[in-house]
């Protein structure tokens, strides 16, 4: 929620600090998004990966989006998430 309010207000050690895997920024230039989350989920495989997903015109409203690793099945993930 800190984040969302002000994205300068992390400190250093809050970068780095707590049990959850965040993405800060999912850059994909040229429309390579789908082969980047392949990636991801290949180099995450038994892990939950979590972002803050805006929308273009709704800046103020956000959501956290989550994809899985390629070794956890839906259930479980639901579970962890």
């Amino acid at each position: 929620m800190k984040y969302i309010k002000d994205i300068n207000s992390l400190t250093p050690e809050e970068w780095q600090s707590g049990d959850r895997r965040w993405i800060i920024d999912w850059v994909a230039p040229f429309g390579h998004s789908q082969l980047l989350y392949k990636k991801m989920c290949q180099k995450y495989p038994d892990m939950i990966v979590r972002s803050i997903r805006f929308y273009p015109k709704q800046k103020e409203l956000g959501k956290i989006a989550y994809f899985k690793g390629g070794k956890l099945d839906k259930k479980t993930a639901k579970k962890t998430f």
